[in-house]
């Protein structure tokens, strides 16, 4: 399925006694990537996690809101002691709409000057083992058009990424790990 996944990079214009009418026709879009996204085999997200960020900057909320169920500001659970709770976005299994993810992890970056966050990790730790060849194929996919290098062991493969925000991306069996080039960091106003 393709997707348009323009909403990620528009930035919401803040205007007085009105809406952005712009950012309103992007609804329908955003509803169909939440539905697709939620539904869709965990290797399709993560092909499309790269495709989101391998030609811009985009913003992480759509991700992070779009894949938490609709309870999941009233359910209680703990940060893991390693994290930020004012910066990291880190939702457990108990919070997704998806149960086939343990959990969603996003380390950030937290810009006082500008009052925003950029996105510096994003994290995926999967219920269930994934074949790695099938892996491979779709993160490969999702990188077309972009040169990278790209080095394995027994248990994980690499990605470095040239002139991309996408600076690495690390696939094992279980997990799914990008790296976000702080070069390329976008502050989108309003977000």
């Amino acid at each position: 399925m393709k997707l348009d996944l323009k909403f990620f990079y528009y930035p919401v214009k803040q205007i007085l006694d009105a809406k952005d009418e712009e950012y309103i026709a992007l609804w329908p879009i955003m509803d169909d990537f939440e539905k697709y996204i939620n539904t869709a085999p965990i290797l399709e997200i993560c092909r499309l996690i790269v495709i989101s960020y391998k030609e811009q900057y985009a913003q992480q909320k759509y991700w992070y809101r779009k894949l938490l169920d609709g309870n999941a500001f009233g359910i209680d659970y703990e940060y893991p002691k390693e994290l930020d709770e004012e910066s990291d976005r880190y939702a457990p299994k108990k919070v997704l709409k998806r149960n086939d993810f343990e959990y969603v992890l996003m380390r950030q970056f937290d810009d006082a000057a500008k009052n925003c966050y950029y996105l510096k990790e994003f994290e995926i730790k999967f219920s269930t083992s994934q074949n790695l060849v099938e892996f491979q194929t779709a993160i490969e996919s999702g990188l077309e058009g972009k040169a990278f290098t790209k080095s394995s062991t027994t248990d994980q493969i690499s990605y470095i990424v040239s002139n991309s925000p996408i600076s690495k991306v690390v696939i094992s069996n279980t997990k799914f790990l990008m790296y976000i080039d702080s070069e390329k960091w976008v502050w989108y106003p309003g977000s």
